[in-house]
């Protein structure tokens, strides 16, 4: 109080040289009152500033985050879905589980690393606002992430570009898995039914009602050559399709008619009818079907014939059992022959070395 009083009576008595510098004196202290308060409120600015960039990368990692995670979990209830359902065992499904282990952790670790590098920029940020300097702008900001430490990808969208393409590989590698399980089921159990179809079919030609009507069309016993070309002169091949399809050999004579598999049946059963041993031969993936004959009747030499080329071309092809890989360039993988044995029963034996000369 004294201090001012002395200062006032000093400011009113003294001369004008004295009141000049005291008046700038005050005016110099009243400027740097402001200017400090100024500089704090822009302090505060800058430091809000920092907290939005920093939330802002914080929302950047928690979202990509949510999709590497999403990502994964999705391709590991894909595999589940398919190991219980029995198309994977335990090691497609762990290879596959690893591996989108392996990307996901590669992902993740990297959504995490650009968080970091994100952090190291608002650190420098906010050591900038202490030393006083202004910040950029908001959106220049969202850029400004600071020096990065050296990793193998530093382009953000070189990055995600490389993601999707893991992922699109654990898809596909995931999606091949479950075709390829899923074709040998289907092809599995379309092997049996084919097995099942014609070891049905054996048995039906071989009836006795159906040899008995057609030992009556012969007067008298034909060898295994001419019955082919007694077949050439009751069927025609024909590549339309056929209505109502039947396995019964005097149905197919009737209607004149067909393609390998009736030409097939036909010619086994009217062998079967002259006593001569027959049976049918199929591949179980290609599509074709002809016969086998012994005529020695001793069951061990059992010749090849192809009866719907040699009814079509009207000449014997017999004995010739590598024209289908050799001509052909047919895929034979399984061929079965199936031949009636006593009381009714079917043998299916396996001819594949035969066909395909292994």
């Amino acid at each position: 109080m004294t201090c001012g009083k002395h200062y006032f009576i000093f400011y009113f008595t003294s001369d004008y040289k004295s009141k000049a510098t005291t008046t700038i004196l005050i005016i110099s202290f009243l400027l740097f009152r402001l200017l400090k308060k100024g500089v704090t409120l822009n302090r505060d600015t800058e430091i809000a500033k920092v907290q939005i960039i920093a939330d802002y990368f914080h929302g950047q990692f928690t979202v990509w985050a949510s999709y590497y995670t999403g990502a994964f979990i999705i391709v590991i209830v894909f595999l589940a879905t398919l190991f219980f359902e029995g198309k994977l065992n335990w090691g497609y499904y762990t290879a596959g589980a690893v591996f989108s282990l392996l990307i996901f952790g590669y992902l993740f670790a990297s959504a995490r690393r650009n968080y970091d590098a994100s952090l190291d920029g608002v650190q420098k940020m906010i050591g900038l606002v202490e030393k006083g300097e202004p910040l950029p702008a908001l959106p220049e900001l969202r850029k400004w992430k600071g020096k990065k430490p050296k990793y193998l990808f530093k382009s953000k969208s070189l990055l995600t570009l490389i993601s999707i393409v893991l992922l699109l590989i654990a898809s596909f590698i995931s999606g091949y898995i479950w075709a390829y399980n899923s074709a040998q089921d289907e092809g599995r159990t379309l092997i049996i039914e084919k097995i099942a179809h014609h070891e049905s079919v054996v048995l039906n030609l071989s009836s006795a009602n159906v040899l008995t009507q057609l030992r009556g069309m012969f007067p008298k016993k034909l060898n295994y050559t001419d019955l082919l070309l007694w077949g050439s002169t009751k069927l025609t091949y024909t590549k339309e399709p056929i209505e109502n399809r039947t396995t019964n050999p005097i149905e197919i004579l009737n209607r004149g008619v067909g393609r390998c598999g009736e030409f097939s049946i036909v010619y086994v059963s009217i062998c079967l009818a002259n006593n001569i041993p027959a049976r049918l031969v199929i591949d179980a993936v290609v599509d074709h079907v002809w016969a086998e004959v012994n005529p020695s009747e001793d069951n061990k030499a059992w010749i090849h014939v192809d009866p719907t080329q040699s009814m079509v071309n009207k000449k014997p092809i017999v004995n010739d059992p590598l024209m289908y890989v050799r001509d052909w360039h047919s895929g034979l993988k399984m061929v079965l022959a199936f031949q009636i044995a006593a009381e009714s029963q079917v043998l299916i034996i396996d001819r594949t070395s035969y066909y395909v000369n292994l």
